[in-house]
């Protein structure tokens, strides 16, 4: 199970919320000050990848485990 925190959507995204975009350009920021919660869309989805090809040792990941496997 992934266990997301706040997900940066990509540039261009259509469906993503209003208050997502707006509040996308304070990204780095929220990154510098609460890395243990924010991530971006584009490692969320290697990560899902990542696990569904090797498998992963826990079975709920949240947002510490996803950064560091979609990198």
């Amino acid at each position: 199970m992934f266990r997301p925190g706040y997900i940066k959507p990509i540039k261009g995204l259509k469906n993503a919320y209003k208050v997502s975009k707006v509040l996308s350009p304070f990204y780095p920021i929220f990154e510098k000050l609460f890395p243990k919660y924010v991530g971006t869309l584009e490692e969320l989805g290697n990560s899902m990848i990542y696990v569904t090809l090797n498998g992963y040792e826990k079975k709920i990941l949240d947002c510490v485990d996803i950064r560091r496997i979609g990198k």
